[in-house]
């Protein structure tokens, strides 16, 4: 069965419902940058609740999608209808990824959704990794959320560009002044999709 984005965003919550997602907006975006990519793969670096996860289950062939151990539980109850996401529980900046990443074994990712910690260096982490996975091939995209909400994502996400390790494609949900609840001010767009150089 079909299903359009219309209906899968009345399955989740927006920004302004829940600041720890991604906004509708945002999650239309990605639907429309990715589609015919159905037999390629994507990891996401940060599930949380599992709302951008059911939206790249359906876009991509396989999910894999990593978050600390024992965080799975709403995102499970969520995405139970989809077959195709595989939920890893580790610490990402505590031990190697490759143990964890069999299941994409002779099957290149070509998607990476960035949305773990948000600090300057974990950023800079989750690139490397994601990057020096083997199954990383062909034209690699890079996703990035609360790229104009959070200083520290917006300077890393800057610096890889700058040292030309990933360019911009397109500026993806809220444009910069957006206010969120909470007065949240965007000081530039809300995410952002790059590719490897």
């Amino acid at each position: 069965m079909t299903i359009s984005i219309d209906q899968l965003l009345e399955q989740v919550e927006d920004k302004d419902q829940n600041p720890t997602t991604t906004s509708h907006l945002f999650k239309r975006d990605l639907w429309d940058f990715f589609q015919g990519f159905t037999d390629k793969n994507a990891v996401e670096f940060g599930t949380h609740k599992g709302q951008t996860t059911r939206i790249l289950s359906h876009l991509f062939n396989e999910v894999v999608t990593f978050n600390l151990p024992g965080h799975f539980d709403i995102a499970e109850r969520l995405n139970s209808d989809r077959g195709n996401i595989t939920y890893v529980g580790m610490n990402l900046y505590d031990a190697p990824i490759d143990a964890h990443i069999h299941i994409l074994d002779n099957n290149p990712v070509s998607m990476f959704m960035i949305d773990a910690v948000h600090t300057f260096d974990a950023v800079m982490s989750d690139f490397t990794r994601a990057n020096c996975m083997p199954q990383a091939s062909g034209n690699v995209y890079f996703v990035f959320d609360d790229y104009g909400l959070i200083r520290d994502v917006w300077q890393a996400v800057n610096q890889l560009i700058m040292t030309r390790r990933i360019e911009r494609v397109k500026y993806i949900g809220h444009a910069p002044d957006h206010v969120f609840t909470g007065n949240r001010k965007l000081d530039d767009w809300e995410g952002i999709i790059c590719k490897l150089c």
